[in-house]
C-alpha cells in the first residue's frame, strides 16, 4: 500500500491549519484500520456463533430466563449496533481522506458528518447500556 505524505494536505483549501490537517490525515488512517479490524472481529464472532449453534443444546447456553432467547437477542442487537458504528467510522475515514486528497470540501464535510453520526449512535448505545446495567443492579437488589 502506497503511503501518501501529509504534504498533500498543504494544498487542501480549508481554514484548517496544515499541522491540524496532518493530524486529521493520521486519524483517518487509524479509523480505517479500526473499522476493518472491527469487521474482521465481527466476522470471527459470527463464525464462532455458527459453530456454537451446531453443537447440541448450545441455544440453551446462550439464552437467559429459561430458554426465552433474550441472551441471543441481546448479543445480536449488540452486534448490529457495532456494525452500524463501524460503518460510520469507515465512512468518516474514506470520505475525509477523499476530501483531503481531492481537495474537495464537500467530501471532507461528508466525512465529518459521518463522524458526528458515529458519536451520536455511540452515545445513545452507551446510555442504553448504562440503563440496562442500572436495571440489572436494581433487580438484583430487590
Amino acid at each position: 500500500m502506497q503511503e501518501e505524505s501529509p504534504d498533500i494536505l498543504a494544498n487542501f483549501n480549508s481554514s484548517i491549519p496544515v499541522e491540524t490537517s496532518g493530524h486529521i490525515w493520521n486519524i483517518t488512517r487509524w479509523s480505517r484500520f479500526t473499522g476493518v479490524a472491527g469487521f474482521l472481529l465481527i466476522g470471527f464472532l459470527a463464525l464462532c456463533m455458527t459453530a456454537a449453534f451446531t453443537q447440541e443444546r448450545s441455544y440453551q447456553r446462550l439464552s437467559l430466563m429459561g430458554g426465552s432467547g433474550i441472551g441471543l437477542l441481546i448479543l445480536l442487537s449488540g452486534a448490529l449496533v457495532t456494525v452500524v458504528l463501524l460503518i460510520f467510522l469507515l465512512r468518516f475515514a474514506i470520505f475525509t481522506k477523499r476530501g483531503i486528497t481531492n481537495n474537495d470540501q464537500e467530501w471532507f464535510n461528508e466525512g465529518i458528518a459521518a463522524l458526528k453520526y458515529y458519536f451520536i449512535v455511540n452515545g445513545i448505545a452507551g446510555i442504553v447500556y448504562c440503563l440496562f446495567i442500572m436495571f440489572a443492579v436494581l433487580a438484583k437488589l430487590s
